[in-house]
C-alpha cells in the first residue's frame, strides 16, 4: 500500500515536471540524450512502434498525429515513417521527395518558389518533366514585361526569353505554340516564333529573326521578312499572296517565285535581279513585262516574246538577242502582224567616247523577209551592203569529159594541167534545189582551159563556153537544168 501511494505521487509530479533520460537537466518535457553525442552507440535512439500492416480499424481523433513505422511494403506504401492524418482519414508518409517539397500543403495547390539568392538547380539523370491537361486548368497568371520561361499546359504552349509588353500574355499564346527570344509572338495554333520581334500568327506558321508569318503554313525567316498569305515562304524577302515564295526578293503574285527578283503577277518566276511583271512570265536577270513572256538578261515587252543578253523584244511572239539594237515601234504587242519582227539580232555597242552606237545585224519579219544590216527588209532577202560567196571546192581538171561534183556549192574554182591547145570538156552534176546559184571561176593561165558545151545533158547556155584563166561563168539551177545567167571573158 505504501509503494502504491508513492508511485501515485511520482506520476502526479511527472505531469508538472520535465523528464530527462541520460541527462539530469532536460530542456523539454522529454529529452533523451545519446550516450556519447560524438561517438554514439548503435542503441542510441528511439524505436517507434513497428508494424507490418496498417490497422484494420482507423484510429480516432485522439490519435491524430500518432507515429508508426511501416517495415514492409503494403500496396503502394513503401516502408517508411507514417503519421495518422485524421482530418483526411489516411496514413500520411513522412518524406523529403521533390513532390513533398512542392505540395507539402496538399496536391493541387499551386506554389511559388522565390529564388532571389541563386538559381534553382535540378540535378540527376531524369531531368525535369511537366505534365498537364490541354484545355483545362487555370488561365495563365503571368502577364506583362519580364524575363521568363514557362510551360502552359492549358494551351500546351512553351515560352522562354523576355518581353517588353503583352507578347506572352494568354491572349497572344496559340495552342501548341512555341516562342523563344525577345518580344516574339506565336499566337497561331501550332505556330513557332524565335529570335527578335518575330510574329507567327497563322496556323502552322513559323517566324524567325524579326520576321512575320500571318498565313496558314506560312514561313518567314530573316530581318523584315513577311509571309503574309497561306502556304507562303519568305526568306529575307516578302511573299504576300497564296503559294508565293520569296528568297531575297518580292513575290506578290499567286504561285509566284522570286529569288533575288520581283515576281508581281500570277504564275511568275523572277531570278537574280529579274522582274517578272506579266502573268505566266519568267525573268532571269532581265525584265519580262508582258503575259507569257520570257527574259534572260533582256527586255520582253510583248506577249509570248523572248529576249536574251540585252535584246529588246517589242512585238508579239518576237525573239530578240544582242545589245543596243536599233529600236522600232511594233504594230502590235498582243497579235500577229506580218510586218512586225519575228527575230532580231543586235550588234550595237558603247564606244565610251561618242556614246552608244545602235545597230542590228539581222532582222527577220513575221512575213518571212530577212534583212542583214537593214532594219526593215522589204523583200525575202534584203542586204544592206555588199556580200561575197566564200570560195567553194577546188577541182583540178585532169581528163577530158571530167564530171565536176557540185553538191551544195555556189562557187567552184577550176584549174587544168592540160599541155595541149585543146580544152578539156567538163560535165556538171545536178544542183541540190531550184534557185541554187553557181559561179565557176577558171584559174591558171589564159592558154589552158576547159569547155562546157551548150545542150549537154543538164546545161543550157547561150553558146558553148570556153573558160581560160580568170574567166567566170554564172549559172542557176531550175530543177532540171543549169541555165546561164552571166559570162565574163577576162
Amino acid at each position: 500500500m505504501k509503494r502504491a501511494f508513492l508511485l501515485c505521487i511520482l506520476i502526479s509530479q511527472l505531469g508538472f515536471c520535465q523528464v530527462g533520460i541520460g541527462t539530469t537537466t532536460p530542456n523539454a518535457i522529454l529529452e533523451i540524450r545519446a550516450s556519447n553525442p560524438l561517438n554514439p552507440a548503435a542503441t542510441d535512439g528511439i524505436l517507434i512502434p513497428r508494424i507490418a500492416n496498417f490497422p484494420t480499424t482507423n484510429p480516432s481523433a485522439e490519435q491524430n498525429g500518432m507515429l508508426i513505422f511501416l517495415d514492409t511494403q503494403v500496396g503502394i506504401n513503401k516502408p517508411n515513417f507514417y503519421y495518422w492524418d485524421h482530418p483526411n482519414s489516411k496514413w500520411e508518409e513522412i518524406g523529403n521527395t521533390l513532390d513533398e517539397a512542392y505540395d507539402q500543403d496538399g496536391a493541387g495547390t499551386g506554389k511559388t518558389i522565390t529564388a532571389d539568392s541563386g538559381g534553382v538547380l535540378i540535378q540527376g539523370t531524369d531531368g525535369l518533366q511537366v505534365t498537364g491537361t490541354h484545355g483545362s486548368g487555370a488561365t495563365l497568371s503571368l502577364s506583362g514585361a519580364g524575363t521568363k520561361m514557362f510551360f502552359y499546359p492549358r494551351k500546351s504552349a512553351f515560352r522562354a526569353g523576355g518581353v517588353s509588353g503583352n507578347h506572352w500574355d494568354d491572349s497572344n499564346i496559340g495552342e501548341y505554340s512555341t516562342a523563344f527570344g525577345y518580344n516574339t509572338i506565336a499566337s497561331g495554333v501550332y505556330s513557332f516564333a524565335s529570335g527578335y520581334q518575330s510574329t507567327a500568327s497563322g496556323e502552322n506558321s513559323v517566324a524567325i529573326s524579326n520576321a512575320t508569318a500571318t498565313g496558314l503554313n506560312a514561313v518567314a525567316i530573316g530581318d523584315n521578312s513577311n509571309a503574309l498569305a497561306d502556304n507562303t515562304v519568305a526568306i529575307q524577302g516578302d511573299a504576300t499572296v497564296e503559294n508565293a515564295i520569296a528568297i531575297g526578293g518580292t513575290a506578290s503574285g499567286i504561285n509566284s517565285i522570286a529569288i533575288g527578283g520581283i515576281a508581281s503577277e500570277d504564275n511568275t518566276i523572277a531570278l537574280l535581279g529579274g522582274s517578272a511583271l506579266g502573268e505566266n512570265s519568267f525573268a532571269f536577270a532581265g525584265t519580262a513585262e508582258a503575259d507569257n513572256s520570257l527574259s534572260f538578261g533582256g527586255t520582253s515587252e510583248a506577249e509570248y516574246s523572248m529576249s536574251f543578253w540585252g535584246g529588246e523584244a517589242k512585238s508579239y511572239g518576237e525573239i530578240a538577242m544582242g545589245t543596243y539594237g536599233q529600236s522600232y515601234i511594233p504594230s502590235s504587242t498582243t497579235s500577229f502582224v506580218g510586218t512586225d519582227r519575228l527575230f532580231s539580232l543586235a550588234n550595237g555597242y558603247n564606244d565610251f567616247s561618242s556614246g552608244f552606237v545602235y545597230s542590228n545585224a539581222m532582222i527577220v519579219l513575221k512575213n518571212g523577209n530577212v534583212g542583214f544590216s537593214i532594219d526593215e527588209p522589204a523583200v525575202n532577202l534584203h542586204i544592206g551592203g555588199a556580200f561575197a560567196l566564200a570560195q567553194g571546192q577546188y577541182t583540178n581538171v585532169t581528163t577530158d569529159n571530167q564530171t565536176i561534183t557540185i553538191g551544195d556549192s555556189s562557187h567552184v574554182l577550176l584549174v587544168s594541167n592540160n599541155t595541149t591547145t585543146t580544152n578539156r570538156t567538163i560535165l556538171l552534176t545536178d544542183g541540190m534545189t531550184p534557185g541554187q546559184l553557181l559561179i565557176i571561176v577558171m584559174g591558171g593561165n589564159s592558154f589552158r582551159g576547159v569547155e562546157l558545151e551548150d545542150g549537154s545533158a543538164n546545161v543550157n547556155l547561150q553558146q558553148t563556153r570556153e573558160l581560160y584563166g580568170g574567166d567566170t561563168l554564172t549559172l542557176i539551177w531550175n530543177g532540171t537544168t543549169w541555165l546561164e545567167t552571166n559570162y565574163s571573158d577576162n
